[in-house]
């Protein structure tokens, strides 16, 4: 490895007007530093701050392609050995020259894969120095970082786009107070991106909408932010091609339900705190977990129910509530349906806890209005599948059934939507009548017709 003495002399020509010239310094510069097998400190031995800044002034104003990308190769290797402390004084000149790069709009970097190289740079510099970062309540690296990235998000280019995205999941984890000041933004363009064309970008997307979310529960926005442009978005989620985005989708849920409930024990209700943003959505969010746990996917439906037993436990610990009396085995044998096999939503509804199903039934009335509400979707296929996740939420809730006032309602548009055009919703409508008509203790004649309905044709005899 070469001395820092026998590097000055490259950086004279590294400011060279003739791009041949620069290409050959780098190259050179290049060859020194990464040429050195079996040097475990190479890090160290090729530090120089002068050099770096130089590189760095490469990256933001090198007309040359090639030129940019060598820059960014020799600064990954010198920051490939280095110590936190080292790392973060270096970072003061590399990340503002990246953010420029991939964070301006139009981008002034206007090479896709070098964009993509800068961010994955920048995510790198960040966790080479997460343990000096995390002793300090704000830094000029993340904060220029954070804004950089909301116009990342709006990259073309998916792989750039899912760097951005699983950049600002790291953020959050090292320094999640440079989220606060790009909040909206940020889930702005997140929000966006969950309609992406491709499943891996949806994935990352998600993930980092949790983790932003999740940091930012003190921020004023969130409130109005999580009604206007996260939930809106969610609804299609429900119905994405991809089951392992649905999956994800399920454990977000539980991730949301989980920080929303952490604000509501019994000690903070017995000195008046007020709860936490997210806890307002419950409702939302165990409606959405309802349409899950209704999917027709195994894998799908399992983990929903994984996620709402859990969540159920959690907030039987955190409120310190008996809940015996809600225990689905004490309800009256009428309550109980019969499985039917074709009843894949109601099925998945026998699994869920006693613990979750007391949760349910305490937000019956909220979930149920929302998921009468979405049944107004043009599209078949929702109003199928939300007919299913109306069966499961009737079996799960049954004792607040029994006491809704909301049950000629559920007869009316049972009727409503058993006659429809679509075999779907058809078969949506009968699975919900079989499940209203399995919890409720005593049936009206509107509701024994609506069973008559709900009950399959047999099978024709061949002659």
């Amino acid at each position: 490895m070469p001395e820092i003495p026998d590097l000055q002399h490259y950086l004279g020509d590294l400011e060279s007007k003739d791009k041949a010239s620069r290409i050959r310094t780098l190259s050179l510069l290049k060859d020194k530093l990464t040429l050195a097998p079996g040097s475990s400190d190479v890090g160290d031995h090729s530090m120089n701050y002068n050099l770096i800044d130089a590189l760095a002034n490469r990256l933001v104003n090198d007309p040359a392609e090639r030129c940019r990308e060598l820059s960014l190769t020799i600064i990954a290797e010198c920051l490939r050995d280095m110590d936190p402390a080292k790392i973060v004084r270096s970072a003061r000149c590399i990340v503002p020259a990246a953010a420029e790069r991939f964070g301006s709009q139009p981008f002034r970097e206007p090479v896709e894969e070098l964009r993509l190289k800068l961010i994955e740079t920048c995510t790198k510099i960040l966790h080479q120095a997460a343990s000096e970062l995390s002793y300090e309540r704000s830094h000029p690296i993340t904060d220029i970082l954070a804004f950089s990235l909301v116009s990342a998000l709006t990259d073309r280019f998916p792989e750039g786009k899912r760097a951005a995205a699983t950049a600002i999941s790291n953020l959050c984890r090292i320094a999640p107070w440079s989220i606060n000041l790009h909040f909206v933004a940020l889930m702005i363009e997140l929000s966006t991106n969950l309609s992406h064309q491709h499943a891996k970008t949806r994935l990352l997307t998600l993930d980092a909408i949790v983790d932003v979310t999740c940091v930012s529960t003190i921020c004023n926005a969130l409130p109005h932010v999580f009604r206007q442009i996260v939930l809106p978005k969610l609804g299609r989620i429900c119905m994405d091609r991809s089951k392992k985005v649905r999956v994800c989708f399920a454990r977000s849920l539980g991730v949301w339900l989980v920080r929303g409930l952490d604000c509501i024990t019994v000690a903070e209700e017995a000195i008046g705190k007020s709860p936490g943003a997210l806890h307002e959505f419950a409702s939302d969010l165990l409606a959405f977990l309802f349409m899950l746990l209704s999917d027709e996917s195994r894998e799908v439906a399992a983990r929903a129910v994984s996620e709402l037993n859990a969540v159920g436990i959690h907030w039987q610990l955190a409120t310190s509530k008996s809940i015996s009396k809600w225990c689905v085995a004490e309800l009256p044998l009428p309550c109980v349906p019969s499985v039917l096999p074709r009843d894949f939503a109601c099925n998945a509804a026998y699994l869920v806890s006693s613990a979750a199903t007391t949760l349910v039934t305490l937000h019956f009335q909220p979930i149920l209005n929302i998921q009468l509400a979405w049944l107004s979707c043009w599209m078949p296929p929702m109003r199928a599948h939300n007919l299913h996740a109306l069966a499961s939420l009737i079996i799960t809730s049954g004792a607040a059934v029994n006491s809704s006032f909301q049950v000629g309602k559920l007869i009316q548009t049972y009727g409503n939507w058993i006659s429809d055009n679509d075999e779907g919703v058809q078969g949506g409508s009968r699975a919900a009548i079989r499940a209203l008509g399995a919890v409720l203790i005593d049936h009206s004649p509107a509701l024994r017709i609506l069973l008559d309905f709900g009950t399959p044709p047999l099978a024709g005899a061949d002659d």
